[in-house]
């Protein structure tokens, strides 16, 4: 059963991290939740948890009138179940003692105001799957998020075997996954070509990137790209964070026409409502704007992937994946639970290689 009360981090003004969140003490999940709910859920002790780009959306542009507060953010986490509440004459999947994967999706942090940076967290179990044996749950903390949105981007894509392909970003948390999944996916007989900076080379290299672009040498990386690979174009780019919108805007010259844009959205320049605005108005000009280039669209089509509720089969499926050895997750640094604040601060600056995990559990080693 829940203790009185468990650690969390929360929020109750929108802003930055670092001016929004305080570390807090709040009353424990009720559990099980009441009124009864219709299908099995969980309490899970938090061992671990994961940062992501999308913890920055809730903390600085949900207003309070939209999600229950205080809220406390995050969705990716690893722990153990605690209690189990199954309705009458249905079979639970989980038992107490039992290590897993979850996913606090945006509805339900919206609607609970509880999300994974907390010592406790009661969830539906559809949001959870079991920790596969042989997997630290270092690791698997930072799987699911972007992994799910990995393998969406790939599938969506189209990649397959022989294909060249274009990876924006293969060094961010999702980047880092996108390109292992494209590396199996085109086989030895495919080009996997990374763009990222001269810091994270040496990564996107070892992950399976056979020719590295560092954008950081051109004053425009669309005209090096060009330059390069117009004669030999790609059969996909995969942009894994919303890079420089001008790589899209000028990926007629270096993707084939039947080729698929697929991306992660449009980088914001900021955190404000305008920033965002803008962004969603970029997104859907990209999808919806006539492909033909005399009305000034670029030929190819794009393609975005959010990560709302990936469901319980993708997400077996990426934990299947890191339990077969065909996907690793790649950690940029792991921080203790009172140092949230400063894990943010990677995060927002936009230059994790990898994933930023928090060690939430005092006992865990």
């Amino acid at each position: 059963m829940p203790s009185p009360a468990t650690q969390a981090w929360c929020f109750t003004v929108t802003g930055p991290p670092r001016s929004a969140l305080t570390l807090s003490h709040l009353p424990s999940p009720a559990f099980p939740p009441f009124p009864l709910p219709t299908e099995e859920y969980i309490l899970v002790t938090t061992s671990f948890s994961a940062l992501n780009p999308g913890d920055l959306f809730t903390t600085h542009l949900i207003p309070s009138f939209l999600r229950t507060v205080p809220t406390v953010p995050g969705l990716d986490l690893v722990g153990t179940v605690s209690a189990v509440y199954s309705p009458p004459e249905s079979t639970a999947r989980f038992k107490a003692g039992d290590k897993v994967v979850g996913l606090v999706v945006f509805s339900h942090i919206l609607s609970t105001g509880r999300g994974a940076l907390a010592g406790e967290v009661a969830i539906p179990a559809r949001y959870a799957v079991k920790m596969p044996e042989g997997k630290g749950e270092r690791e698997l903390a930072g799987s699911l998020v972007a992994g799910c949105t990995a393998v969406k981007m790939v599938d969506e894509a189209g990649v397959r075997k022989g294909h060249r392909v274009l990876v924006v970003g293969g060094s961010g948390g999702v980047g880092s996954m996108v390109l292992q999944m494209v590396r199996d996916r085109v086989g030895r007989e495919g080009v996997v070509v990374g763009v990222c900076s001269e810091t994270s080379v040496a990564i996107v290299q070892r992950l399976g990137a056979d020719e590295v672009v560092d954008y950081t040498m051109y004053d425009n990386v669309s005209s090096e790209l060009a330059k390069r690979y117009s004669k030999e174009k790609f059969d996909a780019v995969l942009d894994a964070v919303g890079a420089d919108m001008r790589i899209y805007a000028h990926c007629a010259q270096y993707l084939k026409p039947d080729g698929i844009y697929s991306s992660v959205g449009v980088k914001l320049s900021g955190f404000g409502v305008l920033d965002a605005v803008s962004a969603v108005w970029k997104m859907q000009i990209n999808t919806i704007w006539p492909k033909t280039p005399w009305l000034l669209g670029t030929g190819r089509t794009w393609k975005v992937t959010s990560m709302m509720d990936p469901g319980l089969e993708l997400m077996q499926r990426v934990v299947d994946m890191l339990a077969e050895g065909k996907l690793k997750v790649v950690i940029d640094s792991e921080w203790p639970f009172d140092q949230v604040l400063d894990a943010y601060d990677i995060v927002m600056a936009g230059r994790a290689k990898g994933k930023v995990i928090i060690k939430v559990g005092d006992d865990v080693q």
